[in-house]
């Protein structure tokens, strides 16, 4: 579940698409956790203060402890939250190179979804296909 800390504040005005209240399920192909954070005003002449922020988990592309290796990452997110992701500008940078897609429905997985979207980014983990050539090793040919 994402998690968000938002303090009191007038509510932004924020073209929020055609998103209907409850649930809003998150794709991810990036391979670290994003935290997307709105920032308010801070004391008078100092720094802005973070107003707010919501987090996407990544990990795609990741083996875990299992050596599962997912293809996509699932975040869920209620519609304040999506409010906040939809005025920064980082997500929809994300979403528009195609790391991330918000749905209304739950897939059966994440990895069906991640299907349909940029595979990985740039700091995900090489792997074989992205050498031109072998890597030299002292192992024998099996």
């Amino acid at each position: 579940m994402a998690q968000i800390k938002v303090e009191p504040k007038a509510e932004a005005e924020v073209e929020t698409k055609s998103y209907s209240k409850g649930l809003n399920y998150i794709y991810s192909t990036l391979s670290s956790d994003q935290l997307y954070v709105r920032w308010g005003d801070g004391p008078k002449g100092g720094l802005p203060q973070r107003d707010a922020s919501v987090l996407i988990s990544g990990k795609a592309n990741i083996a875990t402890k299992h050596l599962v290796t997912p293809k996509g990452v699932l975040t869920i997110v209620d519609d304040e939250q999506m409010k906040i992701l939809i005025e920064n500008r980082s997500f929809n940078t994300h979403g528009k190179n195609g790391f991330i897609t918000v749905e209304r429905k739950k897939a059966e997985s994440a990895d069906e979804v991640a299907a349909n979207m940029t595979p990985r980014d740039l700091s995900a983990p090489l792997v074989d296909k992205d050498f031109k050539k072998p890597p030299k090793t002292n192992a024998s040919p099996v």
